[in-house]
């Protein structure tokens, strides 16, 4: 710990003798500084505050009692030590009254100084422990604080509201057991029945992945800098703000958008710039969705927001949609020519015909122009043609085709139509001719994977989740990955976990239990399995060998 010390006195060789009793004492200082007068010593303190003030009573233009009382009336938390030659006892009792620690008496006594400078050096050293006991304590109920608004606000924008009568957020708190504590004004402003809600989602776009400057590790300190950009901005508004826990792209900010306010441009100056701020700072590239003002904060918000979000696969991203754009229909003809094309490629196994006609249907310039609605009509005509041609042919339909697929949700796992379409082409690939290889570069598609688990190996991380982030059918990747890198997913996500656990345990004094968690294995008991399995020792005979 280093101490900053400022000596006043008008006489410049009593201030040399105080400065030389002072390093002797061979304290750590960050300096020691001299000031004439009390009126100079204002000035260093205003420039650069010190910790410790040795002072005289007597001076010119200032004198030292002045000095001490002007600074407690700035509220600074300094040390003052007296050295004087005046005895005079109204003088140490103003002294004692404004909390100096020692009045001494020159000449002065080595003992004396000693004991009074140390005792000062203490208390600013216990000073500053208990301040940072006091902000870590304060930051650490911040934290708390949102995650539980954060859990909260993902809670009601994924339940129906339906079956959950709770109103938010004082219904909520209450069931997660806060009845007693008493409501924080901010969260308040969610629950008035006079006012209207939006909810924006700023989703970090999948392009940024191929950028030199952009690392998957990177993504969570990206959303901590979004969040602070959004605080910023709204610094005079109501608002919540939190990850969005079911997709690593995203944050929520949910706005309270004004009694009367039909249209939503009261958020739009916001949300200018916010999209214009965060691809200004950060350097990336973001879609945000928003919804229409609703009279009450419900999973119908989350509905609107994610459909204006997926606006980007027709219209591309890196843009502003709004909700009430997404679900006007343009009336668009099923392109009932084009679909008969693709079934019969795919009866054909062309496969390279059938790319090229989902290319075609999905990213052809009049669905640029047309809604949300139309896109997904279209794909459930593409999906439909798939069911019918594995029907007539008996095909069995992989594990792939579950739920998102089917009623066009698969859409959110992508950020352009480029992908969706490889994603649809492997999926056929793999029902209807298991084992073909398409022509694509298998390593580029690995080694961007494999890049992908080394930054969030902590994340439950699965084959599944990481086709539809890279676009390319489970099976197939599945395939690619033992061929390209001799190992099968788990085995290699297993290793990748393992060579992070011996790094923790030889350059840290973490707990195991801990180590376990923070590479991603709740159950302890099975991390200790696996790492014995992997290097023929427990963690513990690890660490201690």
């Amino acid at each position: 710990m280093m101490y900053k010390v400022l000596v006043v006195d008008d006489e410049k060789w009593v201030r040399k003798g105080i400065v030389f009793k002072l390093q002797q004492l061979n304290m750590p200082y960050e300096w020691i500084r001299e000031a004439d007068d009390g009126r100079a010593a204002l000035e260093m303190i205003d420039a650069d505050c010190p910790d410790i003030i040795i002072t005289d009573v007597k001076m010119d233009d200032m004198d030292g009692i002045s000095l001490i009382r002007a600074v407690r009336e700035t509220g600074l938390d300094l040390r003052f030590m007296i050295i004087s030659g005046h005895a005079e006892f109204e003088y140490a009792e103003q002294a004692l009254n404004m909390g100096v620690m020692g009045y001494l008496l020159k000449p002065i006594k080595e003992e004396q100084f000693r004991a009074v400078f140390f005792k000062l050096c203490e208390d600013v050293r216990s000073s500053r422990e208990r301040k940072q006991s006091e902000a870590k304590h304060e930051m650490q109920i911040k934290k708390t604080r949102q995650l539980v608004e954060e859990k909260m606000l993902n809670h009601v924008l994924s339940q129906n509201r339906a079956q959950h009568e709770e109103t938010f957020p004082k219904g909520l708190l209450e069931e997660w057991g806060y009845a007693d504590a008493e409501l924080p004004e901010h969260l308040r402003q969610f629950d008035r029945a006079d006012m209207k809600y939006t909810l924006v989602i700023v989703h970090i776009d999948r392009s940024n992945y191929n950028s030199e400057r952009f690392h998957y590790d990177d993504l969570g300190l990206i959303k901590f800098a979004i969040k602070n950009i959004a605080e910023n901005l709204l610094a005079d508004r109501p608002f919540l703000i939190g990850n969005n826990l079911q997709d690593l792209n995203q944050v929520h900010i949910l706005l309270q958008a004004g009694p009367s306010d039909e249209s939503g441009l009261h958020t739009d100056p916001f949300i200018f710039r916010l999209f214009t701020t965060v691809t200004k700072l950060l350097k990336i590239t973001v879609t945000i969705g928003v919804s229409s003002p609703l009279d009450r904060v419900s999973e119908e918000l989350y509905k609107q927001a994610r459909a204006a979000l997926d606006l980007r696969l027709i219209k591309g991203n890196h843009n502003v949609f709004y909700a009430k754009d997404a679900f006007l229909s343009s009336r668009m003809e099923i392109p009932v020519e084009q679909l008969s094309l693709l079934g019969k490629a795919i009866e054909l196994s062309d496969f390279r015909n059938v790319e090229v006609i989902l290319s075609e249907l999905l990213a052809n310039k009049k669905l640029k122009d047309a809604s949300l609605l139309d896109f997904r009509l279209v794909y459930m005509e593409i999906i439909r043609t798939l069911m019918r041609i594995s029907s007539q042919q008996q095909l069995d339909l992989p594990d792939s085709l579950d739920f998102d697929f089917l009623n066009m949700d698969v859409a959110r796992h992508f950020d352009r139509t480029e992908d969706l379409v490889q994603y649809l082409l492997t999926t056929i690939v793999t029902l209807v001719k298991p084992g073909h290889s398409l022509p694509m570069d298998c390593s580029a598609i690995i080694h961007n994977v494999r890049s992908y688990m080394v930054a969030n190996y902590a994340e439950n991380l699965t084959v599944k989740e990481l086709s539809r982030k890279f676009a390319i059918n489970p099976n197939y990747l599945s395939t690619l990955f033992k061929a390209e890198t001799g190992e099968t997913f788990v085995k290699e996500l297993t290793r990748i976990r393992m060579e992070k656990a011996q790094q923790l345990l030889r350059l840290t004094g973490m707990p195991v239990s801990q180590i376990a968690t923070s590479i991603g294995y709740d159950d302890v008991q099975y991390f200790y399995r696996k790492f014995k399995q992997s290097f023929g020792i427990t963690p513990l005979e690890y660490r201690n060998n």
